[in-house]
């Protein structure tokens, strides 16, 4: 089984599974709004639905069957891995976490959206509460203790990178320190920070290999 779990990693499988249901969630939070106000069938978003899920499948078998090489795309048989130089993770880390603070801004746009043309359709004079945000300290799941410094640095860059948003108010570094390691539910945070949406996640790192869940 161990041996099973490193060859994923080594052939980028948990990455692309990572950045998929990123992307996925962005598609689908997008859909879920735009798509019933050009009219289009509820059957309709059943199968677009059903056609990511379907390429998420298909995507997984790609990324285990092929590799992006220097020389192109080839099968995983007919690379040298004793010719290969070891590969950057850096940018492709940077990639993931902008496509978790764009995931995230999607969500919190539609979701608030789809509250305002709720309220607005039974109280059309009722006041609005501007979207917000409060990002836990994610937990470290490493046995190496670095990597609880590694997870902070994830911490303190998606708080930086979602505070240029201007239309969401994002709760400081300092506020949810508090709450580092709390047992309280979500619903009591929530109403401590007054904010309308509440981010917990875990960051697992094993050599160059980052998994960050949220």
């Amino acid at each position: 089984m161990d041996s099973f779990f490193t060859e994923l990693k080594r052939r980028n499988v948990l990455r692309l599974a990572a950045t998929y249901a990123l992307v996925a969630w962005i598609l689908i939070e997008a859909g879920s709004v735009l798509l019933p106000t050009f009219g289009v069938p509820e059957w309709f978003f059943r199968a677009y639905v059903l056609v990511i899920f379907s390429g998420f499948v298909l995507s997984l078998v790609l990324a285990w069957v092929f590799e992006v090489t220097p020389e192109g795309v080839k099968r995983e048989s007919e690379i040298d891995r004793s010719k290969q130089a070891p590969r950057k993770r850096g940018k492709s880390n940077a990639i993931i976490i902008t496509l978790l603070v764009l995931a995230l801004g999607v969500s919190i746009t539609f979701n608030v959206t789809g509250i305002r043309s709720q309220d607005s359709a039974q109280q059309p004079i009722a006041a609005t509460e501007a979207p917000s945000i409060a990002v836990l300290p994610f937990t470290s799941r490493s046995a190496d203790p670095d990597n609880r410094f590694f997870a902070d640095g994830i911490h303190d860059d998606l708080l930086t990178r979602l505070a240029d948003i201007e239309s969401l108010r994002v709760i400081s570094r300092t506020s949810v320190n508090e709450y580092r390691d709390t047992t309280k539910n979500l619903r009591d945070i929530g109403t401590e920070l007054d904010v309308t949406t509440i981010v917990e996640g875990a960051v697992q790192r094993s050599g160059t290999q980052v998994r960050i869940t949220v």
